[in-house]
Parts: structure tokens; sequence; C-alpha cells
């Protein structure tokens, strides 16, 4: 692509999950290059099973090949926990880096999400650093962030709008913490390293499949609607997209020539209305009501003892910002322009979130055992879930 050199190498953190396993599996597809599969593990072998048992449950493990590798270490250890000499080997082979591992337990404190989220990004930029020392040539960092790194704005906001601490999404600790990573990389940025923040919105199910993870925060909001027998009326807009567009955008956008650090947004043009998702549970054959959203809230909270109620009331601010409880959980509007002229120009168009999207993601929820098989379709005439709406 336009001056840039084919991807030789990269090496992948977090590739156990679901954004990381898409990532290897769409850089073994598109590019030539040997994937290093960063994975938790104290030996070779040990790593090696745990990244094809995650490839398998993915869906994923016949896209990969031999070029995916799996690389035991440890992002919360200096040098991820290797000998000198085999980081040293690690740092002098790979071109690019993907650091998608984080954690996302949205009700984590600070001080626990920090622990990964800003220090996994000083290991990974160590590395980064130790290879320009060694070899005279810096590698590229994607780093993924995350829009909640900037959704605590009350105005709109674009791929140019920095982020920080007071930008983030209102008593969301991840999001802080995603800030704090993005001033991290801008700093290796600012040392020589090449930069690119790639910041996903709500990452919801396969398109073609509709299978998703539990790091969706979709499922949470569904299966307590269905456990509850309500869902809440009205509810949020937010930015989405499905894992495989951010994967395959990632990608495209990692083999873009390499510029002064960019930042692109992963989302439709378009926020996601909440109420398209959840008038799927209807189609189904859900007899759910509408319920306003702070008494479904409380409702909620009043079930959290139940398992399929219990990951909605454990989301807490979060949560709020799914259903704009008020105005301080309101997402701002998000500007995606430059990343869809850029991802245009790489041939990639977002295919519809429409509601035969949002059907096949309710069978899958059902057939992964993640719903309870619908009692049937909903008798003509009635129709108590929302209308859906984009």
């Amino acid at each position: 692509m336009n001056g840039t050199p084919p991807l030789r190498s990269a090496l992948v953190t977090g590739a156990t999950g679901w954004l990381g396993g898409y990532l290897c599996a769409e850089l073994a597809r598109r590019t030539l290059a040997v994937v290093y599969a960063l994975v938790r593990a104290n030996s070779h072998t040990t790593a090696h099973q745990r990244l094809t048992d995650r490839l398998r449950l993915l869906g994923l493990a016949n896209q990969v090949g031999e070029r995916v590798i799996a690389v035991p270490g440890d992002l919360l250890r200096p040098r991820f926990g290797l000998p000198a000499h085999d980081h040293d080997a690690l740092a002098e082979t790979v071109d690019a880096i993907f650091h998608s591992a984080a954690s996302v337990n949205l009700a984590a404190p600070y001080e626990d999400a920090a622990q990964i989220n800003i220090g996994g990004v000083r290991t990974v930029v160590e590395l980064a650093e130790r290879r320009t020392e060694l070899t005279g040539h810096p590698p590229r960092l994607h780093h993924i962030s995350t829009l909640g790194a900037i959704g605590g704005l009350r105005t709109e906001a674009d791929e140019r709008t920095p982020a920080a601490s007071h930008t983030a999404a209102t008593g969301v600790a991840y999001a802080r913490t995603k800030a704090v990573a993005e001033q991290e990389v801008l700093a290796a940025q600012a040392r020589g390293t090449p930069v690119t923040i790639l910041r996903p919105g709500l990452i919801t199910a396969d398109y073609t499949t509709g299978h998703t993870w539990e790091s969706d925060l979709l499922v949470p909001l569904l299966r307590a609607s269905v456990a509850v027998g309500h869902y809440p009326d009205p509810a949020g807009h937010v930015p989405a997209d499905t894992i495989d567009t951010v994967a395959a955008a990632t990608v495209a956008l990692a083999r873009r020539p390499a510029i002064t650090a960019q930042t692109f947004h992963l989302a439709r043009p378009a926020p996601l209305a909440i109420t398209t998702a959840l008038a799927a549970l209807c189609r189904a054959g859900y007899p759910l009501s509408p319920m306003p959203r702070d008494a479904w809230q409380r409702l909620v909270d009043d079930r959290a003892d139940d398992p399929a109620v219990l990951p909605m009331a454990a989301l807490h601010e979060a949560g709020r910002y799914l259903l704009a409880s008020d105005p301080a959980h309101v997402i701002p509007p998000i500007r995606c322009d430059r990343t869809w002229t850029a991802l245009a120009e790489a041939g990639i168009t977002p295919p519809p979130l429409d509601d035969a999207y949002f059907d096949r993601v309710a069978a899958a929820l059902i057939s992964d055992q993640l719903l309870p098989p619908a009692p049937g379709a909903q008798p003509t005439g009635r129709q108590p879930c929302p209308a859906s709406t984009r």
C-alpha cells in the first residue's frame, strides 16, 4: 500500500482475548507476516495450547495456520518475564506491535485496571524501544484504546480530540486507565516510536455468524432484559461496530504509510440505538414489556442474585451509559469521518447493523445458551418491544 513496506512479523498482545484472537486471524489472512501471539503461560507448550483452544472457541482456528506462533509471557512483568536474550530476539524480530491486551472489567477499581492497562503499555513500549536500540529501526506500535477515553466530554469529539483522565467516561476506571495509556504511547511517539491509536466503541457480535463474547456490553443488557421480563425504555445510543469489522479496520489502517501519530475511531458513523438490539428479542419470541429505565435499573439491582442479571447489575456506571440514564451519562457525539475516509481508500465498507444482523445475534445467544429458549414468536399485532431504530 503506497510506499509501505510489507509487514514481515508482528506481535499481538491479548491474543487469547476476543479482539486479539480476531487480530491474529486477520493478520494471517491479509498479510504474509509471521504473527507472534503473546500468551500468559510458563512454557511454549502451554502457550500454544491456550492459544489454540481460544481460537477454536472463537471459531477462528482454521483461519490462522502455522504463521501464528504462541509466545509465553506476562505483560505485568519486565521484559514480559522473558530472559534478556529471548526478549532481545523478539525485539529484533517484530516490525509491528498490536497491543490489544487490557483489563476490560468495567467494575474494577482504578488501581486494579491500571496494572495491565497502564503497566502493560509500559512493558510493550519497553520492547519497542529495545528494538530501536538493537536495530536502529523502530517498530510501529498500534495501540487499542477505547472511545470511553473521551466519553466524559460534553461536546462533540473527533479523531483529533486528545484523551486525558478528565475526558474519560465518568466513574469508569477502565476508561480513565485507557486515557492515561494513550498519554504513555504518545510519550513513546515523542521519543521516536511511530504510534497509531485505535479507539473502538462498543464491540459487538461477528457480522456473519452473530456469535459474540462476554466482553460485548450488549450481552448483559439483553440477558437481563429477558430474565426480568422487561426492557428499559428509553435506552441510549452508543458508538459501536462488529468485532470482525474492528479487526479488519485495525489491520487495514496498520498497512497505511507511517506518519506522525494517528488516531482512529473504530465505530460506525452513526451511533447504534440500543433499542435496535432490544427489538430483536421480541422478534425471537420473548414476551417483554417496557419499563422506565430508572425502574428497570432498580429491578435489575434487586434481582442481582440471578446469574443472568448479575453481569448487568455489576456494570454500575458503564451500564448507565448504555441506558443514557442522566445527562452525565450520555456519550458525546463522536465523529469518525477521517477514519472512514481512510477505510474507504482501503476498500472497507461497513455492513448494515440491521434487523437481520440482530436476529442472527439473538439466535447465536440462544444457541450458545446465553439466553434461554424463546417461548415463541409474538402474536400478530402485539409489539411490546421498541421499534428498531438506527
